[in-house]
């Protein structure tokens, strides 16, 4: 009760002190202290494994983690993304203590974990568990490290989670401006701008995997850190004979080529998004530039927080962006960027782009206000010493130092820089490390819409980021003008037979309801769907699921998916495929087969479902279905082709259609079968509705 009393007083005390100032910026603030750094106990191993060891009492849980020499930068040519997958499967795939699946069930039970990672320029693996079980945690995580198996199938899943990231890294025009900035600041060249392709992938093997790890995680290319509620003298002892029999092997990391592209505009063109996204910047600096102190506080002025140059101008007082920031950008090991990241309405692309270089220009022109210095730095300096707040950051940092080689009281030194932060060093530091006319400008976005070409910031260079896809091979079969002739002449009885008046010739709006049963494995889900094709580049698609409804809309104005009150820029990879939905249709197939040109190629007669059947190859913009035609009245059948699913794997599709129905005059398959590699759905339609009244509202 005492104690409760006291704090109370305390409580009272504050809101007092507090409350006789009328005006916030005279509240006096204590002067934040430097971070209290407890540097940890360093060993090194006979076989080169350097250790830092920190005792923790607060709480019974011990950590550990071990840094790598190593990552994508070593990837080698022709198999990017090797040494994530590495980073990956040493834990998922198992080790010869234990089998992935195993180890998370085993794991879980104690409430721990162990993590294996990759990056650019390091990888590694973690640990943490309560102090009870630090000798079987420790254990697994030896093995982790020492003799991961890379099981196959583990390894398999991880590719194909790789393979289907590829598929999607261009659905966020956001991540894609900042991808393609980043390569062009290190040059294409550079292993750091090195993609992952499918490719690549596929390319990697088991003995890959197993060749890089033993090439690249050896003691004497490590640094260890484990901390928590330990005894030093016996965590010393134990990490000595648990890491007794590794074997070292001198290796390097390859010197990084960085040489950026040209300075000028790279764009990127996206349809159906509403803003652009637009970075404009060039190569930075490492952190132990010893002005690193003056460009943290430079780079907090001009974009790093609410009091910012770029906050106040570009968000408050225009309203051009919601959260404009930028700064020169730093790492530990290689260059950082200077970059400012704005995201605007497509109409102010070019003037978002004006007034930041005006920011930065201004900045080296007349420096910054005492006020807008002391707000940054003391903002900058009270967010720093959180940094350090607990053993488990300081021990994180110095394993940190001690991996890069950066001296043990880098902290102290940049804490007294920051301090010690002038206005001039702010002027001198954005002339000397900021270079506006050579920086590189990279734009995602609709140029239709722009406020101003791009073309007045320089030249501009249209970027392609289209995503490389296995080729799909058809079966050799010969095309001559006969089987051309046949084929399309097939084609066209089959549609006629379909549409004897040519209604399809004059469709504009094509509206289908249906219910479908998707099954993958044991999973079902059943799906009510409305898809409205406007021809020829429009469609409107809504699924109500048991989770609910999503509508998604692509025209050549936008492209989104709307789910209750929400909506959000529909990916890329959806937009594609609702696109081909609208170049398979109906109406396209009857353009297609009474158009003047023989396109459609009769590739054999055979048997279908106990039918004789004509298989015809139909080209249907990118995609080629082989349509699948009775012989005895032109019935379709069917459809059988290939396509690429969302993880880049190639497989194979078909389609039977049944009990066609007459829709005004037009006859359609009432029910389908389908099929796309492991997926099928039964499809029933409900009802066709061609042309329907106020049909375009189906698209706002």
């Amino acid at each position: 009760m005492k104690r409760i009393s006291i704090f109370l007083v305390a409580l009272m005390l504050t809101a007092v002190s507090f409350a006789q100032v009328k005006d916030y910026h005279k509240i006096k603030y204590p002067t934040p202290k430097a971070p209290q750094i407890v540097k940890p106990f360093q060993f090194k191993l006979k076989n080169g494994l350097t250790i830092l060891l920190l005792e923790d009492h607060e709480l019974p849980i011990v950590s550990g983690r071990i840094l790598f020499h190593t990552g994508s930068v070593a990837d080698p040519a022709g198999k990017t993304g090797l040494a994530a997958l590495v980073g990956d499967t040493m834990r998922t795939a198992g080790n010869t203590l234990m089998g992935g699946d195993q180890m998370d069930d085993y794991l879980e039970s104690m409430a721990a974990s162990v993590e294996s990672f990759a990056g650019d320029t390091s990888a590694g693996v973690s640990f943490r568990c309560l102090k009870e079980n630090a000798d079987k945690v420790m254990g697994l995580f030896q093995a982790t490290i020492e003799t991961p198996v890379f099981a196959e199938k583990q390894v398999n899943v991880s590719k194909e989670q790789v393979k289907s990231a590829i598929m999607r890294r261009n659905d966020n025009p956001q991540g894609i401006a900042g991808r393609e900035f980043s390569r062009r600041v290190y040059g294409l060249h550079s292993p750091l701008s090195a993609m992952e392709e499918l490719a690549t992938v596929k390319a990697i093997t088991i003995q890959d995997l197993k060749t890089f790890h033993g090439k690249w995680y050896v003691p004497d290319n490590a640094v260890l850190a484990v901390w928590g509620d330990l005894n030093r003298k016996e965590m010393e002892k134990k990490l000595t004979e648990l890491f007794r029999d590794w074997k070292p092997a001198t290796v390097k990391l390859p010197t990084l080529d960085i040489h950026s592209e040209k300075p000028g505009v790279y764009f990127v063109h996206r349809d159906g998004v509403t803003q652009s996204n637009v970075i404009i910047g060039h190569l930075g600096q490492l952190r132990n530039n010893p002005d690193f102190p003056a460009m943290a506080i430079f780079s907090r002025l001009l974009g790093g927080g609410f009091e910012s140059r770029l906050m106040k101008t570009v968000r408050r007082d225009m309203g051009l962006s919601y959260s404009p920031h930028g700064g020169i950008g730093t790492n530990w090991d290689y260059p950082g960027a200077f970059a400012i990241r704005i995201n605007t309405k497509l109409g102010s692309t070019a003037k978002v782009i004006e007034v930041a270089k005006g920011i930065v220009s201004d900045i080296q022109k007349n420096g910054v206000t005492d006020e807008e210095l002391n707000l940054s730095r003391d903002a900058y300096i009270n967010s720093f010493v959180f940094q350090f707040d607990s053993l488990d950051k300081i021990i994180r940092r110095a394993l940190t130092y001690k991996f890069y080689d950066y001296p043990e009281n880098f902290t102290e030194t940049l804490f007294n820089g920051l301090k010690k932060v002038t206005r001039d060093d702010i002027k001198r530091v954005a002339n000397k490390y900021v270079h506006p006319d050579k920086a590189l400008i990279m734009v995602v976005g609709d140029e239709s819409k722009f406020d101003k070409p791009l073309s007045e910031f320089g030249p501009v260079t249209t970027v392609d980021v289209t995503i490389p896809k296995p080729e799909i091979k058809e079966a050799a079969v010969t095309a001559t003008q006969a089987t051309l002739k046949e084929g399309s002449d097939i084609l066209r009885k089959a549609i006629d037979k379909l549409d004897p008046k040519h209604k399809l010739d004059k469709v504009k709006i094509w509206q289908i309801k249906a219910k479908t049963l998707v099954q993958q494995g044991e999973q079902k889900m059943e799906l009510n769907t409305t898809t409205s094709i406007r021809y020829p580049d429009s469609i409107a698609s809504e699924m109500t699921t048991p989770m609910g409804a999503v509508h998604m809309i692509v025209t050549p104005e936008k492209a989104v998916m709307v789910m209750g009150p929400n909506s959000r820029p529909l990916p890329s990879a959806q937009a594609d495929s609702l696109k081909k939905r609208i170049t398979t249709s109906l109406p396209m197939l009857a353009k297609l087969a009474r158009g003047e040109k023989n396109v459609a190629n009769l590739t054999k007669t055979g048997d279908f479902q106990g039918q004789t059947a004509y298989f015809v190859l139909v080209p249907l913009g990118e995609k080629k279905d082989t349509y699948i035609i009775s012989k005895k009245d032109f019935s379709i059948l069917g459809t059988t082709g290939k396509e690429v699913d969302q993880t880049g794997s190639v497989i194979t599709t078909s389609s039977t259609w049944k009990d066609f129905h007459e829709y005004d005059g037009i006859l359609f398959p009432t029910s389908m079968k389908q099929t796309a590699g492991k997926v099928k759905a039964d499809i029933t339609v409900e009802s066709v509705i061609i042309n329907p009244e106020n049909g375009d509202q189906l698209f706002n």
